[in-house]
């Protein structure tokens, strides 16, 4: 079964209660949002998931148009960067390789539509693929250093390729920092760092939260977020 919500920040919402669903569970598709819940899920318990994830939402909202792909594309990322060129051996094909210094190449043969939908796939998996043993060697060492500033004590960093999410803290204080950070600038990796760091003392989302964490980035919460949430990505999310 299929019904429409209507939220004043997030806009039309796409529920669909079905028998094979075990959970709640969220996403953006198409610049809105849907949810999909178990059949017989009371409406208030859809709504205490909206709340309960409103910052989720918020921070996952789509933010205009994709970047077009083109040969020469190129851009920078943490220590490392990634180009966009040509091949000619392989027809048809991607084909994406590591210089072992920092460059990470994918070569399209000529003619490849590389804004096709499928393609932009293919890209974005190449490029996280890559960026996810970068994160290893250089996101976990900047992980680290922050919680010691603020002597906080995390069970232990991990890196994800997941997008849905750039960070999380679990209930048992292991932290999962998105591979997508190393397309951050330094403020903005921090940001989402400290946000995490946060959850250990305050895990939850209220004020007391806020309070803590603005106070760990010099009072700049509210910037920084405002940035985050108008990056251009130059992958799709």
């Amino acid at each position: 079964m299929r019904y429409n919500l209507t939220d004043k920040e997030l806009g039309r919402i796409n529920l669909t209660l079905s028998r094979t669903n075990t959970r709640i569970i969220g996403k953006w598709k198409s610049g809105e949002v849907h949810i999909s819940a178990p059949m017989g899920t009371p409406l208030r318990l859809i709504n205490q998931f909206i709340e309960n994830n409103r910052e989720w939402f918020n921070q996952l909202r789509p933010h205009g148009p994709m970047i077009p792909y083109h040969i020469g594309f190129t851009f920078k990322c943490l220590k490392c960067e990634i180009r966009i060129t040509e091949q000619e051996t392989h027809p048809g094909c991607l084909i994406s390789e590591s210089d072992g210094r920092g460059t990470f190449t994918i070569a399209a043969y000529p003619g490849i539509d590389l804004n096709q939908p499928h393609i932009r796939k293919i890209i974005r998996k190449h490029v996280l693929y890559y960026l996810k043993h970068q994160a290893e060697m250089e996101l976990i060492p900047i992980a680290w250093n922050v919680a010691r500033e603020y002597r906080l004590t995390p069970k232990n960093f991990k890196i994800g390729s997941g997008l849905q999410r750039l960070g999380l803290c679990s209930e048992h204080g292991e932290i999962t920092l998105s591979c997508a950070l190393m397309m951050l600038p330094p403020d903005l990796i921090r940001y989402v760092i400290c946000h995490e760091l946060a959850h250990l003392t305050q895990f939850n989302h209220s004020s007391a939260f806020h309070e803590l964490l603005n106070k760990m980035l010099d009072g700049r919460e509210v910037e920084l977020k405002r940035q985050i949430d108008a990056f251009p990505w130059p992958i799709d999310r």
